[in-house]
């Protein structure tokens, strides 16, 4: 768990490639590339980080749990293809059009994504 410590940079995580579980919300990180080689990673919570594009969390395909609350992303599409996705946080994201999230929480299933209290698709926010 590296939460709350103003994190920047996670390439020192680059060679931990048998990691499972990472908790690194409320850091500074910006850049999520160093994530493919974790191709192990089963559970991610980078909630309220700087973190725009989250393009490199696709290719975690093991991804079981994400939280990206308060994550100024532009695009939720690049998440689209995890289907071992049990739960996907997106509480707050008032960066992305509510049309694309309701689009990927039908994709990923029935009671998988916890969407904006704005948006009307998935599970609400306060559940």
């Amino acid at each position: 768990d590296i939460s709350s410590n103003r994190v920047t940079n996670l390439q020192p995580l680059g060679e931990l490639s048998s990691l499972i579980v990472l908790f690194a919300a409320r850091n500074r990180i910006t850049r999520l590339d160093v994530f493919s080689a974790s191709p192990e990673l089963a559970e991610l919570d980078l909630a309220e980080n700087p973190v725009e594009d989250i393009g490199a969390v696709a290719s975690l395909a093991n991804l079981r749990r994400l939280n990206l609350e308060k994550v100024p992303m532009r695009d939720v599409m690049p998440l689209a293809d995890l289907g071992n996705l049990d739960r996907l946080i997106l509480r707050d994201v008032s960066s992305v059009d509510c049309a694309a999230i309701d689009t990927l929480a039908k994709g990923l299933g029935t009671g998988v994504v916890v969407v904006p209290d704005r948006c009307a698709g998935g599970i609400p926010a306060g559940q």
